[in-house]
Parts: C-alpha cells; structure tokens; sequence
C-alpha cells in the first residue's frame, strides 16, 4: 500500500503530471518519474487526452480496417479468415453492414490482378514499391504465403502487409478447401529450424547419457539381464508350470546384452536356439541374415521361423525393407536357469522398495 499523500500534494503532483502528459510522456514514465504508483497517476490524469504522440491502433482495430477492406475486395468470409486468422465471429460483427460481393469481384480477386473496390488501398499504397523488406514481402505473397505469415515475419500490421501485397492473386492455400499439401509444406518450412535445433539437443542429451554408463561389472551386466528378461521373456505361472527360459524382442540391442550375459555365465551355442518370428509378406532370407549378424552366428544356425499370417485389413506402420521381425532366443534345459533368474528379480524389487522406505524414513 502507498504512503498516504495530503490533498496539497496530489494537487502539486497532478499538476507536474499534467504538464509530463501534455509534454508527450507516457503513463509509466510519469510514474516512475514521480515515483507514484498506477492508481494514483490514473487518477491525477483523468481527463486528460492522450497525445497523438502515444495513441497506437489496436490489433483489433487494424483487423477490422483490413478485413473491411479485403471484404471489399470482394473475398469470402472464409478466405479472409483465413488471411487474418481471425474468427468468422468476429468477421460477422464488422462486416455485417457490407454487402455480399459480386460475382464479378469474385471473378477479379482470383484473376491477375486484384485491386479493392474503390482503390481503397492503392490509395494508401507507396507510390513505388521501394526496399527489400516491400520487395520480399510481396515475393512471400507470390509463394503462397498468408497476409498474417507475412505480417509476423516483418514484424508489421496486418494492415501493413494487405497494403504491401495489393494486386497480386489470393494464394490458393487462402481459399476455403485450398491446397492442404502446400499448406503442410509451409507449415513445415517454418518449422524446420525449431526442429533442427531439437534434433540437435536430443543427440546430445543422449550421448551425454551414454558417456555416464561405461563398461557393465558382471553384476551390473545381470540386473539388466534379468530385468530385460522379466519384461519380455516367458515366464512361469501357478496354472501352468513351464520353467524355461524364452526371450524375444525386435530391439537388437535388448537381443546383444542378453547374449552376452548368456555367454557370462558360460552358456554357448550349443545350449542356445535361435528362431525368427516375422510376417510372412516380410523378406525373411534378409532378416534372417540379419539377425545372425547381430547374434555374431551363421545364418545357417537360425532354425525355422515362426510366420505370422498377413491380414490386408490391419494398418502396420513396422513394414519394407526396415522391418526384420523379432528374434527369438531359447535355453536348453533352463529350468535352473529361469529359477535363478525370478529369484534376482524378486531381490531387486524387494531391494529397490527397501531403498525407497529408508529414504522415506
């Protein structure tokens, strides 16, 4: 709250404050000036004018003054909402006393040229075209660019840039059901540097996550191993006992670490089968070459694959030359195996909540 002030001293601040405003100076620089506050200045001003000075057009208003005047161009309420980005609620409250356009200013906003009824913005248009910032204005126009796009990009009025572009065509992307493609290709174009950069910052981020792991301990290399296992291998239930041990997965880098903790723990090639579970319209030759690549075995020690039977109905993004298929990987005689793996991931969980309650503590 602000120091109380006696009647003497508002009368000598509005005063300075009157003569600051007639001088030109805005509201805030008035208070800061007299190191008062926003409900005081606005009361030591009232009824004071504004100076033309400090008057700015709203964004409103300067929508409104270019959508009369496209609408008397002779375009669409679609086509200006379009161009401004402004709501066909809005267009109905300034447009409604315009009358409907003819057939043929519709004829003429489409054709070569496209000049508003009564020259209204030729008027006000610059004798010539001078400056890039005009020259590349109406180029963007030319490419299919909207009046709001080419507003933002040089930071102008929409009003500005309807002025700046008189006389060339509508863009067809600014017409109700317009090109959708170009509209995505623009769209894109704007985007690329944002996406560029993201790019650029998801790369590091992961790298940089990369560089903190190292190389895995055995024991490091069996929580992972076991963990993976529990998220994607089989595994045995109280209705039906089947303790073997059952890995497959599409990610060829899940498929390397569970190779190598097999290998860890002495398990070779001849305790292991190496199948393939792939669509049967998929190139199986190649995915089986593939994975024998990424399991370092022959193609030939790849055993026959599982198919799925291909349903022409269903929508698969996971096709062509990139789709492989999941490889699957078996145990011999895991029983044991597969008990001592419940077993470690039963002590990480209980190990992992024990954690969590002593923190809490």
């Amino acid at each position: 709250m602000g120091r109380h002030r006696t009647a003497q001293e508002k009368i000598e601040l509005g005063e300075q404050a009157r003569a600051m405003r007639a001088a030109g100076r805005s509201r805030r620089e008035i208070e800061q000036a007299l190191g008062i506050g926003d409900d005081l200045a606005k009361e030591l001003l009232r009824g004071t004018e504004v100076p033309d000075s400090l008057r700015r057009p709203r964004a409103k208003d300067d929508h409104r003054a270019a959508a009369v005047a496209l609408r008397e161009a002779g375009r669409t309420y679609d086509e200006i909402a379009d161009e401004l980005g402004v709501s066909k609620g809005s267009l109905s409250l300034w447009l409604r006393d315009l009358p409907h356009p003819t057939d043929e200013q519709r004829e003429g906003v489409h054709g070569t040229e496209s000049t508003p009824a009564g020259g209204q913005l030729s008027l006000l248009e610059p004798a010539e075209l001078r400056g890039d910032r005009i020259a590349n204005a109406r180029q963007m126009r030319v490419d299919g660019y909207l009046l709001k796009e080419i507003a933002d990009e040089f930071s102008v009025s929409i009003k500005t840039a309807c002025l700046w572009c008189t006389g060339i065509p509508v863009p067809p992307r600014a017409r109700h059901g317009g090109n959708q493609e170009h509209v995505r290709m623009m769209s894109r174009k704007r985007w690329d540097a944002v996406l560029g950069e993201r790019d650029a910052e998801r790369v590091a981020v992961k790298q940089a996550a990369a560089a903190r792991i190292g190389v895995l301990s055995d024991r490091e290399l069996e929580l992972v191993a076991v963990t993976a296992y529990w998220c994607e291998g089989s595994k045995d239930k109280s209705y039906e006992r089947r303790e073997t041990v059952t890995l497959i997965n599409s990610d060829p880098s899940v498929i390397c670490v569970w190779l190598e903790w097999l290998r860890r723990r002495g398990y070779g090639r001849d305790r292991l089968r190496l199948n393939l579970s792939i669509h049967e319209s998929a190139d199986v030759e190649a995915a089986t070459r593939y994975w024998a690549d990424i399991a370092d075995v022959d193609p030939g020690f790849i055993g026959r694959p599982s198919l799925k039977r291909h349903n022409p109905k269903t929508t698969r993004k996971n096709i062509g030359d990139a789709y492989v298929g999941c490889l699957i990987v078996r145990v011999l005689q895991g029983r044991q195996l597969y008990q001592e793996i419940e077993g470690a991931w039963r002590g990480v969980a209980a190990g992992a909540v024990a954690a969590a309650g002593s923190m809490a503590s």
